[in-house]
């Protein structure tokens, strides 16, 4: 633990005991692995970031309740697994070809964009945790985009 957040090096392993943790980040190196003894809630004002092939483990992902606040971005890469029951309300979304999504970023509010989005907001409103009321807000291109 760092300045609240939680850094666990690359090919590292922890066991976290059952409980309710509040941090302000959650790194997980590259190849790195999180266990939970039992039922676990992370509430998260910034930042998750998981290496290349690290993951985390908990014999229920229902058991690992990870709370996301704020605009932070929850980061995976290279074949990274989050087993997890994810609740990120804030969280940016990347739209295809930007930030570390695939493919390739068509001409602005394209119609490509614009299914994206639509897509991204039919999937939110699809989930068990959404009452399937779906907003969004921002200025220029986010607010655009709304």
């Amino acid at each position: 633990m760092s300045a609240g957040v939680l850094k666990l090096g690359s090919q590292k392993s922890i066991t976290v005991p059952a409980g309710i943790y509040y941090l302000k980040g959650l790194e997980l190196g590259a190849g790195s692995r999180l266990t939970f003894s039992g039922p676990v809630t992370m509430y998260v004002t910034g930042a998750v970031l998981l290496g290349g092939h690290a993951q985390t483990y908990v014999e229920k992902p229902e058991n690992f309740k990870l709370i996301v606040l704020g605009t932070s971005k929850i980061d995976l890469n290279g074949s990274s697994a989050l087993y997890a029951d994810i609740y990120a309300p804030t969280a940016p979304i990347d739209i295809r070809g930007t930030g570390d999504s695939d493919g390739v970023q068509g001409t602005f509010a394209s119609g490509d964009e614009t299914l994206d989005t639509v897509e991204a907001l039919k999937w939110i409103a699809e989930q068990p945790w959404s009452d399937g009321q779906v907003g969004m807000f921002g200025i220029s291109w986010g607010g655009f985009q709304g």
